[in-house]
C-alpha cells in the first residue's frame, strides 16, 4: 500500500526530522511511504502543500496520515499558529473522502484546545477518521475532554523519535543506567559533570508576542546557572533550527554572550537528528527547553532538567519517569531559586535526574500503537 504523511515536514528543524526519521525506521517494508514536505527529502517521494498537488497524491495513495507532532491546538495569541493545525487537520479529511482513502491521525500531540467548538470539531475528526494515536498523556487528558464518551477511540503511543537507533554503546534500552552512575556516561562515578548541554529558546515572543517574558527567562536562567555552575565547566548551547525562523539562534547567542562572562561556552548548530543525538550524548547533563532536546536527552541516556514551556514537556517528563525536581515549569517561574537549586542538583547527584522509563518500554509503546493495526499486520 501507498501511504501520504502530511506534517510539518521539510522545514529543517529536530522534531519535525527526529519524527520522520523514525517513522521511516519503523514503517513496514512492504508499504510505500510519500510524504507532504517543503522541499525534496532524500529517498522519499514528496509532494508540496498544495490543494491540487494534495488531490493528485491522495488519488495515487491508499491512506492518508496526518502528524506527528503538536499539530491541533490554539496555543498562544499568535493567529499562524492557533489555528493552522485544525485547518490542516479538516484539509486531510476532506482529500480523504474526495480520494476515498482511509486516512489517519497518528503520533500527534493535541492542545491545548480552549475552545469548545474546536474541541467538537476534534471530536467530529476523530469520529471519522480510521485510526487515531496521541504520543503523551497529555493529549490523551485533552481527548477525554473533547469526547468523554469514546475515550477508547484513540490509542496511546510514543512519539516517533523514540526509534531512531543509538550509536553508543553505553546506552541499554532495557535499562536507565549507562556507564558510571546511572543513565551518565563520560563522567567516573562521584564526579561532577564538567559538559552541560543547555537549549532555550524565545517563545513567548514567538507564540505570545511577549518578548519581556522571554528576557525575564534569559536572565533567570543565565542568573541560575552563574550561581550553580562548579569551575571548568562548560556550557554547550544547542540550537534545533535550520532557519531562523523563530530566531532561536539569535536567542542562543545572546545567551553565549551572558554565559561567556563566567563559564566556557560552545555553540552546535542543528544539522541532523543523528548528529544532535551523537553531540547529547557527549554531554554529561541536559538543561532542555524544546520537547525533543528532552527526547534526544532521554534517548541518550543523559541526566536532564526539563525548562517546560508548555502542557506537552510537563506530560513527557511524566511519562518517561523524570522526578519532579527535574522539572521547572517555566510558566510560573518568578525567582532563580528553583532553577538554580536544580543545576546543582545535577551536578551533585546526576542519578537523581534521571528518567526512569527503560527506553525498550518506550519503543514497545510506539511500535504497538503509533501505526494503524491492520496496516502493520
Amino acid at each position: 500500500m501507498k501511504v501520504l504523511l502530511i506534517g510539518h515536514y521539510g522545514k529543517g528543524n529536530l522534531g519535525d526530522d527526529a519524527m520522520l526519521a523514525g517513522i521511516r525506521t519503523a514503517f513496514p517494508d512492504k508499504h510505500e511511504l510519500r510524504v507532504v514536505a517543503s522541499r525534496p527529502i532524500e529517498g522519499i517521494e514528496t509532494y508540496q502543500q498544495r490543494p491540487l498537488e494534495l488531490l493528485r497524491a491522495g488519488l495515487e495513495c491508499d491512506w492518508i496520515w496526518m502528524g506527528g507532532g503538536s499539530i491541533i491546538h490554539d496555543e498562544g495569541t499568535n493567529p499562524r499558529f492557533k489555528h493552522r493545525g485544525l485547518i490542516q487537520a479538516l484539509v486531510v479529511f476532506f482529500v480523504a473522502v474526495v480520494t476515498r482513502c482511509q486516512f489517519a491521525y497518528i503520533g500527534m500531540g493535541l492542545g491545548p484546545l480552549r475552545h469548545r467548538w474546536k474541541r467538537r470539531v476534534v471530536a467530529f475528526l476523530f469520529r471519522q477518521a480510521d485510526y487515531v494515536s496521541l504520543r503523551d498523556s497529555a493529549s490523551v487528558d485533552e481527548w477525554r475532554r473533547c469526547d468523554p464518551s469514546n475515550e477508547s477511540l484513540v490509542h496511546r503511543t510514543f512519539d516517533s523519535c523514540v526509534a531512531l537507533q543509538l550509536r553508543s554503546e553505553n546506552r541499554d534500552p532495557d535499562s536507565n543506567e549507562m556507564s558510571g552512575w546511572p543513565c551518565l556516561g563520560g563522567t567516573e562515578v562521584g564526579g561532577t559533570p564538567t559538559e552541560i548541554g543547555l537549549n532555550i529558546m524565545p517563545y513567548f515572543r514567538v507564540y505570545e508576542d511577549d518578548p519581556q517574558r522571554d528576557e525575564h527567562l534569559l536572565n533567570l536562567v543565565v542568573d541560575a546557572l552563574r550561581k550553580s555552575l562548579a569551575d571548568g565547566t562548560t556550557v554547550r548551547l544547542f540550537t534545533f533550527n535550520k532557519k531562523d525562523e523563530e530566531s532561536e539562534r539569535a536567542f542562543i547567542d545572546e545567551a553565549r554572550g551572558r554565559l561567556s562572562d563566567f563559564v566556557d561556552t560552545d555553540v552546535l548548530s542543528y544539522a541532523t537528528p543523528r548528529h544532535t543525538l551523537e553531540e547529547i550524548e557527549r554531554c554529561d547533563a541536559m538543561i532542555a527547553m524544546r520537547y525533543h532536546g528532552s527526547m534526544m536527552a532521554y534517548l541518550a541516556g543523559v541526566p536532564q532538567v526539563v525548562l517546560g514551556y508548555h502542557e506537552k514537556c510537563i506530560a513527557l517528563a511524566r511519562d518517561i519517569g523524570c522526578p519532579p525536581r527535574a522539572v521547572i515549569d517555566i510558566r510560573h517561574l518568578h525567582s532563580l531559586d528553583s532553577l538554580a537549586a536544580a543545576v546543582t542538583g545535577i551536578q551533585q547527584d546526576p542519578g537523581a535526574y534521571c528518567a526512569s522509563l527503560p527506553l525498550s518500554a518506550a519503543r514497545h509503546q510506539f511500535e504497538s500503537s503509533y501505526f494503524p493495526h491492520d496496516f502493520v499486520s
